[in-house]
């Protein structure tokens, strides 16, 4: 690589060089570590509904689920007040009714309001503490006035389910005078116990007031063996059941017709997560940077 001198010596001539080599290696090294950052913007999972309705002192719960969080923290507020509810897990609030459940494994802070009245009803934020305006509005309606009484079980979740997402079945049950003790899930007449390898997680909670036992199976990360028929069982021997099927689609809905599928593209990780295309184009400046400080190395030596 030529530099004119423009009529300095050459003791300054190859000082301007290696000031000039010096910085090419420090901004490379700053590159660098920008290559190595694989930094990802928050992002809401809008599978969570954003429209819940709830009979007066129930437990409502408002899901907001999040990938990429990293750092920040999640912040909930109610759209039409201006002081904040809760940030991370601390409640900032004099309302003993509200509390957060994070479910780590399906990146959710969700908002529990425990006997949710009227005066809870209305549109909540939940938001992301970063500088970019992040968040998502759930409507909360509130039936003024108690659930129904009624004995039985119900279960619900969705029927068809894409190979590699979470199967997710919900279970109520409620009893006479009581809730129920317990709920048991089987699959296809074998009970299935929570098992973190085989990613089987059972969560449960009762309501002494409706008398009723909830709990929620989910199977993370699903393949075609999960298909089958799910029951639950309360321990009052109510029983029903759910048939399930995991499709084997090689593109997820809305990205068919692409021509390509996500285990082929270029841009998609063994995990499933897919690197933002920002990251190739600094990946191949920083080889470019990398051959050109090479070259250099060889062309000009110094003496």
């Amino acid at each position: 690589m030529w530099i004119p001198n423009f009529g300095i010596n050459d003791k300054d001539y190859r000082l301007l060089k290696f000031v000039l080599l010096f910085e090419i290696i420090v901004l490379y090294s700053f590159r660098v570590i920008n290559c190595d950052m694989d930094y990802r913007h928050p992002e809401f999972n809008t599978d969570t509904p954003d429209n819940v309705t709830h009979y007066k002192g129930e437990r409502a719960t408002l899901q907001c689920s999040i990938r990429y969080l990293g750092t920040k923290e999640v912040i909930w507020k109610k759209q039409n007040e201006h002081h904040v509810i809760t940030v991370g897990k601390s409640v900032f609030v004099d309302d003993q009714s509200y509390a957060i459940d994070h479910i780590s494994h399906r990146q959710e802070w969700n908002l529990i309001i425990v006997k949710v009245q009227p005066r809870h009803a209305g549109v909540y934020e939940c938001q992301v503490s970063t500088k970019e305006d992040l968040k998502r509005l759930i409507q909360l309606n509130v039936i003024d006035k108690p659930a129904p009484k009624k004995d039985g079980i119900a279960i619900s979740g969705k029927e068809f389910v894409d190979k590699g997402d979470s199967i997710i079945i919900t279970c109520n049950a409620t009893g006479e005078s009581r809730p129920p003790d317990d709920i048991d899930w089987f699959k296809d007449g074998t009970k299935l116990k929570p098992d973190a390898v085989r990613n089987i997680y059972i969560e449960k909670y009762s309501l002494v007031h409706t008398k009723t036992l909830h709990s929620t199976l989910e199977i993370e990360n699903s393949d075609m063996s999960d298909s089958g028929n799910y029951a639950c069982r309360s321990s009052d021997l109510l029983i029903t059941s759910k048939h399930v099927m995991v499709l084997n689609a090689e593109t997820k809905p809305g990205k068919r017709g692409t021509g390509s599928s996500a285990d082929s593209s270029p841009q998609t990780r063994a995990s499933g997560t897919t690197v933002p295309p920002r990251q190739t184009s600094v990946d191949a400046y920083c080889n470019l940077l990398l051959t050109f400080v090479i070259v250099y190395f060889i062309s000009n030596p110094f003496h």
